[in-house]
């Protein structure tokens, strides 16, 4: 693994450059039992796999999985330097058991999707410092490209506008709201079920400038 020390700075706005991305992640939170507090930038994995549509990803996962074994190193500074990030969806339940179909998603999102990352930046804000830390082919290559990218972003962005502009769009209406409960209620009474959870998908238009 290449180490490569780097200014430190506001990650959020650096991440700025990455946000149009298909598979760029901002991960942020504490480390060390919370006395390091670390926001990492991945971008432009290696390999992504995605499943949806009762698609079965979990063997394609799981060699993904064992492509990363070799990401583990002691050299790193911050306890994340690469390896898989990812989501996992409620749907992909009907994978591992007998469920009902999930209703279409018309936005098209992914059940599952996993990205392995062998060239990451990571900032920690306990101490002030900053780096990019890279792997696998070509690690010099990648960190430069890396650098270069994180050079064009700005170093701070412009404050939010927390005023609501839009409004949100309830997919369900009460009524089929309440008949989900009382299904969940019957169920329940009936034995059928130990616990559920009770969803429904909220829209509203993206706010300019918001990616």
């Amino acid at each position: 693994m290449l180490v490569q020390p780097v200014p430190y700075r506001d990650p959020v706005a650096a991440f700025s450059v990455f946000a149009d991305d298909p598979h760029a992640v901002l991960l942020d939170g504490f480390a060390a039992e919370g006395e390091r507090h670390i926001t990492v930038i991945a971008a432009e994995p290696v390999r992504v796999v995605t499943a949806k549509d009762g698609e079965d990803g979990f063997a394609e996962l799981d060699q993904l999985w064992c492509e990363c074994g070799h990401y583990e190193d002691g050299q790193s500074p911050v306890p994340f330097s690469g390896g898989l990030i990812g989501a996992l969806g409620y749907e992909l339940g009907g994978c591992l058991e007998r469920l009902p179909k999930p209703k279409n998603d018309p936005h098209g999102l992914p059940h599952l999707s996993f990205g392995l990352y062998d060239t990451v930046a990571a900032y920690d804000h306990t101490a002030g410092k900053a780096w990019i830390m890279s792997r696998g082919k070509n690690p010099a290559e990648k960190i430069t490209r890396f650098i270069a990218r994180l050079k064009s972003a700005p170093e701070f962005l412009p404050p939010l506008d927390w005023n609501r502009t839009g409004t949100w769009q309830a997919e369900q209406t009460r009524a089929e709201v309440e008949q989900n409960i009382q299904r969940v209620i019957d169920y329940r009474c009936a034995g059928e079920i130990i616990q559920a959870n009770v969803t429904q998908r909220f829209t509203a238009d993206r706010p300019a400038g918001l990616t």
